[in-house]
């Protein structure tokens, strides 16, 4: 959430219910943040806050703070907070969760998407399924990467319906090895409740060069995922973001950190100048997946092979916007045997995460 939806949340400590109610009213987020001059939060106010205290006989230029809930869910900032305000969210079956610093000032506000209803998106998902799977075989010797099972049902069903309960009911699928059995599996999307087309390749086109195959007329940003990725964020949040930071595409990156197990010399040719011993070293990966603007697309030629990474790079050599989402949820890239029999082996905690279960 930006600082303006911040700011929009926020009610002073003086303020009366009129003005709790006009700024629910006004921000549409179904909560505000009583805080005090240095923005520490004394307490939160929702419509039924509201309502039970005029029930109480209240005025509406009786004090917020007479209304407001003093002791309230939240999490505190830390790398881990979305997964962790997400989680909370979906335990206690809330729809909002205040992020705040040690200090108590309100630094964000996560929504539970689960329990909101999306009305439909024009947005379209263009999903890379085309790739050989060739770390995974013998086992997509015979059946492409996408269709293999996690619990009861393909990956790539997973994935669909993951960005169906966000609104989406428009996918594009590029296909390549063994897509027929991608085509005969889904055909049109109608028995998932969704609008399925395919960009057949010609040749392997990586993982951006298949977007030259898109329709002309898309003129809203669009989301990208590999075929092999299962992710949870709140896509909402990311489209939010792609859209107020003015970019041409927003790329999804997450920590990693990786531990040297020996001791690391530094030198200047023949002398020790430093010992690291069993340093961590910390760094951002790319998740595969991407929010994009359609114009994005004229830096892709048609028919000609280029990964994502590559688009990217254009852009920052041409000057032009691009931007990273960074998240922090559970995160699976089925790029080998190991991680795939780790994704069958919790296919059900995998799910229901997913799926917003207990």
């Amino acid at each position: 959430m930006n600082e303006q939806r911040i700011h929009d949340s926020i009610i002073s400590h003086d303020a009366d219910i009129r003005q709790a109610m006009e700024q629910l009213e006004t921000s549409g987020f179904k909560i505000c943040l009583v805080c005090d001059e240095d923005r520490r939060t004394l307490g939160v106010i929702t419509d039924g806050d509201v309502r039970r205290g005029l029930l109480r006989g209240l005025s509406l230029s009786s004090p917020a703070e007479q209304i407001m809930k003093k002791v309230f869910l939240h999490v505190v900032n830390d790398r881990e907070y979305r997964h962790k305000a997400h989680a909370l969210a979906q335990r206690e079956n809330v729809e909002h969760i205040p992020v705040l610093d040690d200090q108590g000032r309100v630094h964000d506000i996560i929504f539970n998407s689960r329990r909101i209803r999306h009305e439909p998106k024009e947005n379209v998902v263009v999903i890379m399924a085309g790739g050989l799977g060739s770390r995974l075989r013998p086992i997509t010797d015979n059946c492409p990467k996408p269709l293999l099972r996690l619990g009861d049902r393909p990956l790539l069903e997973t994935i669909i319906l993951n960005f169906k309960r966000y609104g989406f009911t428009t996918f594009y699928i590029s296909i390549n090895y063994l897509g027929h059995m991608i085509v005969d599996h889904f055909k049109s999307g109608e028995s998932l409740g969704v609008n399925i087309h395919y960009l057949q390749e010609e040749n392997y086109l990586g993982t951006a060069g298949s977007l030259s195959l898109l329709p002309s007329q898309l003129h809203r940003p669009f989301i990208v995922i590999n075929g092999d990725v299962i992710i949870n964020l709140d896509i909402d949040e990311l489209l939010m973001q792609h859209i107020d930071n003015c970019v041409l595409g927003t790329m999804c990156i997450r920590q990693y950190n990786t531990k040297i197990p020996y001791g690391v010399v530094e030198t200047d040719g023949k002398r020790i100048t430093n010992v690291h011993e069993k340093p961590n070293h910390s760094y951002f990966i790319n998740t595969g997946l991407y929010c994009l603007e359609p114009t994005a697309l004229e830096f892709i030629q048609l028919g000609a092979y280029m990964d994502m990474p590559d688009l990217f790079k254009i852009m920052a050599q041409k000057g032009l916007k691009a931007g990273v989402h960074l998240t922090d949820g559970p995160w699976l890239d089925i790029g080998n045997i190991s991680d795939y029999q780790y994704a069958s082996e919790n296919a059900a905690s995998l799910l229901a995460f997913l799926e917003g279960a207990e």
